[in-house]
């Protein structure tokens, strides 16, 4: 019988030395299965540095995804993998693929054995084959955390290298052989110890620092002042290990900071009676536009910020441009004024203003949300099981997440979308120099 095949190869991780088949060999593989069996390949699908197991942090699979489209929608009715793993590794997402083949028809085909999901056969051995790999998963999982634990206790660099460190490795064998502190990167957190020691604002530092095109922990220009406050606080720079969010003992590398400075930076920048920029009053909006207002010149979204501590403005934040500086005072009090005059011309049509789709998309949601609660009546008195209940509920989530996204993106009325039109426009015109 001829069918129409896709075929599926997955691999939890990029790392070459992972001992892992790789991608390309495993669609290779699948390509000559589907050859072999004389069938049509429509799609070739895999998914690279992603894993299938519940420790993958609700990352998504894209080409998993595409691939129950195409089954979904009847345009394939085989699926052809190097192992059962690479499809699913947990009991719900398994049985989920199940349930699909069953009501399609369609084959799995693994590692050249094909499994008809309605052979009761065969699906018993989906089902052991899957619960040994989400038993492997959890196995795996709790090795790495025993490794994490025992480098921990250890005294040993996180695996990912901090900002001004770099690791030393042996050029014959690879193997690690040491931390080193990064000069520039080192002298860089250094100078910004000290300068906030010595009275100087995260504002201001970063600021200086992105001026003089010195690039972040994260590898860009942008430096934030959260994460200037981080890396000055970070435990790691006066040679300590943190696991699991605290000091656990001293680490094997060299310091970049005294103890005398990090505490006194630690004890200056978590004071909660620090007064800051950005520090809001209880329940008041700080900045009204924030978010909203834009660079005339290059689009970027204006940020609020003060001048001598005393002088509010909105100013353009992109690097190359930061030719806009407006008066947040004067803009927040033009801005105010417009909109209630506008308010106040429309308010009949205000209170009938919710679009269509808006309320068809709410009404929607409380519908779903009712056949769930339905569901969940009918698991708890025992006329439904619990694989027919979590599959039912597994599709009335996403249908409810679609409905709700779909009120989120009607949700604006459209008469505050004329004034966003207009009165943004009048406010272009009455702008002053003064701003």
């Amino acid at each position: 019988m001829s069918r129409n095949a896709v075929t599926y190869a997955r691999k939890s991780t990029k790392d070459p030395k992972n001992p892992d088949k790789s991608v390309d060999d495993q669609a290779a593989e699948a390509r000559a299965e589907v050859a072999r069996r004389g069938w049509t390949l429509i799609e070739e699908l895999s998914d690279s540095g992603i894993s299938a197991s519940r420790f993958a942090n609700g990352k998504a699979r894209p080409d998993y995804e595409r691939l129950f489209e195409l089954v979904e929608t009847g345009k394939a009715d085989a699926i052809v993998c190097f192992e059962l793993s690479r499809l699913a590794r947990q009991q719900s997402t398994l049985w989920l693929l199940i349930e699909m083949c069953q009501r399609k028809g369609v084959v799995v085909v693994v590692d050249g054995r094909e499994t008809d999901m309605l052979n009761p056969g065969d699906l018993l051995l989906s089902g052991v084959k899957g619960s040994m790999d989400a038993v492997s998963s959890e196995e795996t999982s709790l090795r790495v955390k025993r490794g994490l634990a025992s480098s921990a206790a250890a005294g040993r660099m996180v695996p990912r290298t901090p900002y001004g460190y770099r690791r030393v490795y042996d050029p014959a064998t690879r193997a690690e052989l040491r931390v080193d502190v990064c000069p520039e990167e080192a002298e860089i957190v250094r100078e910004a110890a000290g300068r906030l020691l010595g009275g100087e604002s995260l504002q201001s530092v970063r600021g200086d620092l992105m001026r003089r095109g010195v690039v972040s922990p994260g590898g860009s220009a942008e430096w934030r002042a959260t994460t200037l406050k981080r890396m000055v606080l970070n435990p790691v720079y006066t040679a300590k290990r943190v696991h699991r969010g605290q000091v656990i003992g001293d680490g094997d590398w060299p310091r970049v900071l005294s103890d005398e400075d990090h505490d006194a930076l630690r004890v200056m920048l978590t004071d909660p009676a620090r007064e800051t920029p950005n520090k809001p009053r209880p329940g008041a909006v700080v900045h009204l536009l924030s978010g909203l207002a834009v660079c005339g010149c290059c689009g970027a979204k204006l940020r609020p910020t003060r001048r001598k501590q005393k002088y509010r403005y909105y100013i353009c934040p992109r690097q190359g441009c930061q030719r806009i500086a407006i008066n947040e005072d004067l803009a927040d009090g033009a801005c105010t004024e417009l909109l209630l005059e506008f308010l106040a011309g429309n308010a009949d049509a205000l209170a009938a203003s919710d679009s269509t789709a808006y309320r068809d998309a709410r009404a929607a949601v409380k519908v779903l949300e009712a056949q769930q609660e339905e569901i969940g009546a009918e698991l708890a008195a025992g006329r439904l099981s619990l694989k027919v209940a979590s599959l039912a509920d597994a599709g009335l989530v996403a249908r409810i997440k679609e409905a709700e996204a779909e009120a989120r993106r009607n949700v604006r009325s459209p008469v505050l979308e004329a004034f966003a039109v207009s009165g943004v426009r009048r406010l272009g015109c009455c702008a002053a120099p003064g701003w």
